[in-house]
């Protein structure tokens, strides 16, 4: 392939094998120039070749002119794009941030259960302690009420025996007054 390079355009004029002619652009590097389109506020949606290098490419710059640019496509719709993209951008920063929080909620919920779960096994412990405690004092109140009634038993008996005691020694009383009496008269 034979070509002469055009200084004007940084181009290679080739020909081809039917005869005729193909305008290829050749960068500082020796590489084909790619058609890219500029993303950059002041260029938005602008074509240009380029160096079709991504690591450490020439220097190689050209704008193509304006009919050349963007076909079919509304030159807007890069601005559009790189709006959305910002949106984007803000939306995906602030769900990350929800997302922390959401994280760190977690991880205060999961302390706060732990707690909880160990509050409720000291409770429980102290509920079957309360229940252990609640029974002795049941054992206790029977023991105690047996007594109270044996002693209330005792009292009833020893009552009935004083009161017959009582009139045993009235008895005994009179009759020794009948006698004392008795005695007095003979």
């Amino acid at each position: 392939m034979q070509g002469v390079r055009d200084e004007s355009c940084l181009s290679w004029v080739a020909s081809t094998a039917s005869g005729g002619e193909s305008l290829q652009y050749i960068c500082d590097c020796g590489l084909t120039a790619v058609v890219q389109t500029s993303f950059t506020y002041q260029n938005m949606g602008k074509r240009f070749r380029g160096c079709p290098k991504l690591v450490k490419p020439c220097k190689y710059f050209h704008f193509l002119p304006s009919e050349e640019t963007i076909e079919g496509r509304p030159r807007e719709l890069p601005l559009i794009l790189k709006d959305r993209e910002q949106k984007l951008k803000r939306e995906n920063e602030k769900l990350s941030k929800e997302n922390t929080d959401l994280v760190q909620e977690t991880g205060n919920l999961k302390n706060e259960n732990d707690i909880l779960k160990n509050e409720n096994e000291t409770l429980k412990n102290d509920n079957g302690y309360l229940a252990n405690q609640c029974e002795l004092w049941m054992k206790k109140m029977k023991t105690a009420e047996k007594k109270l009634k044996k002693l209330d038993k005792d009292y009833r008996t020893s009552n009935k025996v004083n009161h017959i005691m009582c009139v045993v020694f009235v008895v005994f009383v009179a009759v020794l007054v009948i006698l004392v009496g008795v005695f007095r008269l003979m």
